[in-house]
Parts: structure tokens; C-alpha cells; sequence
């Protein structure tokens, strides 16, 4: 079961981020890593470095989802899998 957005925020606070540190120190859109959080949108990059900087797994904090799982995985996010 994914964690819920105020988990994730906490976890950040307590890695000493913020939505806007995370967001300027990977080149993101604050908007967008705030919508990523929520749970709005998906961004496997965004995902990947929230998870990243809260030393948890992608899969245990947002669930599992393709396009994230082919990014760690190297492969492109637009081809499907062979």
C-alpha cells in the first residue's frame, strides 16, 4: 500500500528537504513535485529522487507502476516491454 502524501512530506522534512529544495536541486517544477506527492500525476524522475533522498524503495512509497518500474529498469518509458 502506497504511503500517504503527509508520510512522504514528513520523511522529506526529516532528510532535511523541502518541496522546493527537492525541486531545485533536480531541476523539477515545484507544482510538479507537489502533484507527485499528492498522488495527481505521475513523474517516475520526481518519484525516483523523493524516494531516493527518503532511502525507501519506489514500489513500497508509491506503489508499483510501469512507467516507474522501466525507468529503473533502464529501459525507455515509451517503448513497452519486450
Amino acid at each position: 500500500m502506497p504511503y500517504p502524501p503527509h508520510r512522504i512530506k514528513y520523511l522529506l522534512e526529516e532528510a532535511g528537504y523541502t518541496i522546493t529544495r527537492l525541486a531545485k536541486e533536480n531541476g523539477f517544477k515545484i507544482p510538479e513535485v507537489s502533484m507527485c506527492i499528492n498522488g495527481t500525476r505521475i513523474y517516475p524522475p520526481i518519484r525516483i529522487a523523493i524516494c531516493r533522498v527518503i532511502n525507501k524503495p519506489v514500489e513500497t512509497v508509491f506503489g508499483a507502476h510501469p512507467s516507474t518500474t522501466a525507468l529503473l529498469e533502464g529501459r525507455d518509458v515509451q517503448q513497452p516491454a519486450a
